[in-house]
């Protein structure tokens, strides 16, 4: 009995945030997108900086950005050198639209680096608010469905990036070639998955802690005589206290909003830009040319969706948090004061007052909602500009 309840107290130790986090946190401090190492308590209390890691990790983000701009370089000459009969890099527009694609993968790399080193106390302060926030409503299963998640994510990250190397090193070209491409697009692509995932995972974390917020909304309404206090796990949680972790998640909502917008934004515009391109290389090289082979509409097609993917994560992370946002809303007004109990009443009017004010959106910088329009609005552009590049296409050839 007695090595029952060590096992399995041992078991609910490990199932916490901090578990969750630890595999994506190990591939964001490779691509040095985190300044500063952290050391994760065993318990459930908060990360703790490692101060003097700020030189490695400044070390690996110098690297990275070092070989991306040394490979940009190598990568320019031998598209304009080259004098070989080959499909995307023969024409002038092709080749401009080719170093558009790389430019905007820099211009994201440089600012997802800048912002990674200007918000760096912040990810940790997101990190260890979430964290207090989900140990005030424990509930194991949200954490292990986190865990989950963050498995999956991590291993869509690696079939994502196997995908593309074998897409890659399959094109009947030279090495030299294969190695330009795989630093020039593979690479940033790859840390633009990663920054992606970071920020998806937040949310996700937000949205779990929402989610036990709401729980804890609906053990409040199936009470026979409705009570602003309720015992649960041997704590005394009342309805004020759960308004206070609802504003803390919000404002930790708010947090994440400005640390990922700038980078969200170049990759709403890299995004935007491959879709059009890549889907106009396969329109005018099937249709028009009828020069592209099999493996080249392989990989514009692997491109397109890769470009789809980020969109898509972006606008589910979005609307997974509103919706979330909104079921505690429902689950405040399913509350019904007794005639008595007016501090109940007030505190569920004040609760009511606080969701109304306090907007669970995600944007860039206020322009755009960042949900499942998102998504709608780069898809519906995008197939205006390729229709547009078509009718040229189609006037020149009559």
């Amino acid at each position: 009995m007695s090595y029952f309840k060590k096992y399995t107290s041992t078991k609910t130790e490990k199932i916490n945030i901090w578990g969750a986090f630890k595999p994506l946190y190990f591939i964001l401090t490779l691509f040095g997108l985190l300044p500063y190492s952290l050391k994760f308590p065993k318990g459930s209390g908060g990360a703790i900086i490692i101060h003097k890691s700020i030189y490695f990790n400044s070390l690996c983000s110098v690297s990275m950005i070092l070989i991306l701009y040394s490979f940009f370089v190598l990568h320019t000459q031998q598209v304009f050198a080259s004098t070989e009969n080959n499909t995307m890099t023969e024409v002038l527009t092709t080749k401009f639209n080719y170093m558009l694609e790389m430019l905007a993968f820099l211009l994201f790399v440089t600012i997802s680096y800048f912002c990674a080193y200007k918000n760096r106390f912040n990810y940790v302060k997101i990190l260890n608010a979430i964290v207090s926030s989900s140990n005030k409503f424990v509930d194991y299963k949200v954490i292990r469905r986190l865990q989950v998640q963050v498995k999956i994510v991590i291993l869509c990250l690696f079939l994502l990036l196997l995908i593309q190397i074998t897409t890659n090193f399959t094109r009947h070209d030279t090495v030299r070639k294969m190695m330009l491409v795989t630093s020039s697009f593979i690479l940033p692509q790859m840390i633009q998955f990663t920054l992606i995932s970071f920020y998806y995972v937040l949310v996700l974390m937000v949205a779990g802690v929402l989610k036990n917020i709401n729980e804890q909304m609906k053990s409040l309404c199936n009470y026979n005589r409705v009570s602003a206090e309720f015992i649960k796990l041997d704590k005394r949680i009342t309805l004020n206290q759960i308004e206070v972790v609802y504003v803390n998640m919000l404002e930790m909502k708010r947090e994440i909003n400005r640390a990922f917008q700038a980078s969200i934004l170049a990759t709403a515009i890299q995004c935007f830009h491959s879709i059009v391109s890549e889907s106009h290389i396969l329109y005018h090289g099937l249709v028009v040319e009828h020069t592209l082979t099999t493996h080249d509409v392989c990989n514009c097609s692997i491109w397109i969706v890769c470009q789809l993917i980020k969109i898509y994560t972006i606008s589910c992370s979005g609307s997974m948090l509103k919706e979330q946002a909104a079921k505690v809303g429902r689950s405040l007004h399913n509350i019904h004061p007794g005639k008595d109990d007016v501090r109940l009443y007030l505190e569920v009017q004040h609760f009511s007052s606080m969701i109304l004010y306090q907007n669970a959106e995600m944007t860039v910088y206020d322009f755009f909602p960042l949900d499942s329009t998102f998504t709608y609005n780069v898809v519906s552009a995008a197939v205006m500009y390729i229709v547009m590049l078509v009718q040229f296409d189609t006037n020149k050839k009559s």
